[in-house]
């Protein structure tokens, strides 16, 4: 609210550059390393559509902050769930991964304890 409109639209063009790159490489690498016929095997629509929503929410510092830190925390929350067995199959649902952890960091904001959430 208190940032002009192009500044806002700068922040929105370059996080989705972001996302464009990550789609990318991992187009490339499902394609020639994994094998994969396409993109929709390696991470599903969900997952973009979140990607997207991420990228529109925050300023660009912001974004690059908790799109890697949510990809961490789903990482280590999946691979956690695996070794304990709690996980019938080894997909990994990103999105939900990603959203549980802006839930929490909307939580830890809301109690006080982040101040600063969309700071440039």
């Amino acid at each position: 609210m208190n940032t002009n409109s192009t500044t806002y639209l700068y922040a929105i063009l370059i996080n989705l550059l972001i996302v464009g790159m990550l789609l990318l490489v991992l187009f490339i690498l499902s394609r020639w390393v994994w094998n994969k016929k396409s993109l929709k095997e390696a991470l599903g629509l969900g997952d973009i559509l979140f990607f997207v929503g991420f990228a529109v929410s925050f300023p660009t510092v912001s974004f690059i902050n908790f799109f890697a830190f949510s990809m961490i925390f789903a990482l280590v929350i999946h691979r956690l769930l695996l070794k304990w067995k709690s996980l019938t199959h080894a997909t990994v649902p990103l999105a939900g991964w990603m959203s549980l952890f802006l839930i929490m960091i909307y939580a830890a904001h809301w109690a006080g304890l982040y101040d600063e959430l969309y700071l440039i």
